[in-house]
């Protein structure tokens, strides 16, 4: 099983969660129709995090149905 902690965020007016743990990126897109978040999102990240993690968070999107739109960036 794989550890995880989630960690509220609060700001003025309104909270978000962030989940920190290993191995859960593969549960993205489950998370994002659990949150009825749209059918549709944009990851922004740099080349070396694509590298590292974008297959597989792109993966799971996918596999939950969310389309993709991926913009990537030099790092820095």
């Amino acid at each position: 099983m794989a550890s995880e902690q989630s960690i509220t965020v609060a700001l003025s007016g309104r909270a978000y969660e962030v989940r920190v743990g290993e191995e859960i990126l593969g549960d993205v897109g489950a998370e994002a129709v659990a949150r009825d978040l749209g059918g549709q999102c944009a990851i922004l990240t740099d080349e070396n995090v694509e590298a590292l993690h974008l297959d597989v968070v792109v993966e799971s999107l996918h596999a939950a149905g969310v389309v993709t739109h991926v913009i990537v960036l030099p790092p820095g």
